[in-house]
């Protein structure tokens, strides 16, 4: 599967970018027709709090049928916001794997 990391404010720190990568791999347990995997760091400044960490990751898969997965999280902790999207993602690819399996 093909990893864009991106950050829209600032460079991605590499140990980061391992990471997410490392567990964006464990997706493909679920189902081997995801191609691609975009995720798109962010942080929204807050007038009276600290900045919020957003984590937007979107799934394609190879066919053309399939649509696009995408989860959207947000956290202070930004590692806690990208596992939280994870999770999310993962429940969404098992929907969508049974949606698979029973219109073939």
């Amino acid at each position: 599967m093909r990893i864009v990391v991106r950050d829209r404010n600032r460079t991605v720190p590499e140990p980061l970018r391992r990471s997410i990568e490392r567990k964006l791999a464990h997706l493909d347990r679920h189902l081997d027709l995801l191609v691609e995997a975009e995720v798109e760091l962010d942080r929204e400044a807050r007038r009276s709090e600290k900045p919020v960490h957003v984590v937007e990751i979107t799934v394609r898969g190879v066919a053309s049928h399939l649509p696009p997965v995408r989860a959207t999280e947000s956290g202070r902790n930004l590692s806690q916001a990208v596992d939280l999207a994870l999770d999310k993602l993962d429940r969404e690819i098992l929907k969508l794997k049974e949606q698979l399996k029973s219109h073939p």
